[in-house]
């Protein structure tokens, strides 16, 4: 490209003032790199909706080409804010789309504060400027039912301190996604952790929502095998998940016992993870009933085939609805 516009600053600012009011979800900006280089570091999209400007879009660097993507608004102007650049900025394209895309799968991603965040596409991903895909009006549930479009709106991370039931889809123009649904554990802030051995340091590293860390038993231990959580206070419980650890801590069978004082034991459920070496996923467990518990106790632990040691990366404790 031959022309550009070329800012007077770094800081800069460039309107655009559409025919007439337009449905727009995407907008494409291209820097004369060929002639001045790759500039911009941070820059920011308004729109004119009803009259009054908008933040619509949030974004990095520019260079060959930046897509911006966002909900489709209803505007008849947009404002590009640059607000961060090496030199002063100089873009020779920006263009105003409106792509009209089948509703995309949801897909969730937790952080370590136990925050859920959602967002779309076919795998959960951030974009360069450190929010979720939320292209699309995603709608969802916390008490396992259908998501509809008079559901909630997801707008931010969602603090579920007691869990729930996720069920979440997007929803573009009436046309339903599909559903995608995730079970949430109780939020496991100072609870702890202890192994059959009395040790607690390894095993409450299944609390801490690290994933990539975990409690392996030792190689000189001997089972019985198990691993007892202390949730602190008594909760109505319905079933757990279990990650495994994939250096080598992998459990195939179990037993759940539950108690109210640490004294008084019930045995509640016991199971079985099937191919757990060859797909080490997340598994969730629920109980045929609720139990009200302070400890939970996975006792009996075997692990599959020759292996000699169990183990786990997370476990998580599931509220009654």
């Amino acid at each position: 490209m031959d022309t550009w516009w070329q800012a007077p600053a770094k800081d800069a600012m460039l309107k655009v003032t559409l025919p007439g009011n337009r449905i727009i979800n995407r907008f494409m900006i291209k820097e004369a790199i060929a002639h001045r280089g790759e500039r911009v570091e941070a820059h920011f999209l308004e729109a004119r909706i009803n009259g009054q400007w908008q933040r619509i879009a949030d974004g990095r660097t520019i260079g060959h080409k930046r897509i911006l993507r966002f909900p489709a608004v209803e505007t008849d102007a947009f404002r590009l804010h640059i607000t961060k650049s090496r030199l002063a900025p100089a873009i020779a394209h920006i263009s105003a789309h409106y792509y009209d895309e089948p509703p995309k799968p949801v897909r969730f991603q937790r952080d370590e504060n136990n925050m859920l965040s959602m967002g779309v596409g076919i795998a959960f991903s951030w974009n360069d400027h450190g929010v979720s895909d939320l292209t699309q009006n995603i709608h969802y549930t916390t008490d396992g039912s259908e998501p509809r479009q008079s559901s909630v709106l997801y707008t931010e991370p969602l603090s579920l301190p007691l869990g729930g039931h996720i069920r979440a889809r997007a929803i573009v123009e009436g046309r339903k996604g599909p559903i995608t649904d995730v079970w949430i554990g109780i939020d496991r802030k100072n609870w702890t952790a202890t192994d059959s051995y009395g040790r607690t340091e390894e095993p409450s590293r299944v609390l801490n929502g690290n994933p990539q860390s975990r409690w392996i038993t030792h190689q000189s231990d001997e089972g019985p095998f198990g691993i007892t959580i202390d949730m602190k206070e008594v909760f109505t419980i319905s079933g757990f998940k279990y990650l495994p650890n994939t250096q080598g801590g992998f459990i195939e069978r179990y037993q759940v016992e539950i108690s109210t004082d640490g004294q008084t034991w019930q045995a509640i459920h016991e199971g079985t993870f099937g191919n757990i070496i060859n797909d080490p996923s997340e598994r969730t467990v629920l109980f045929d009933n609720s139990f009200s518990a302070r400890y939970v106790r996975l006792s009996g632990l075997i692990p599959p085939g020759a292996l000699q040691q169990v183990g786990a990366a997370e476990i998580e404790i599931l509220q009654s609805l």
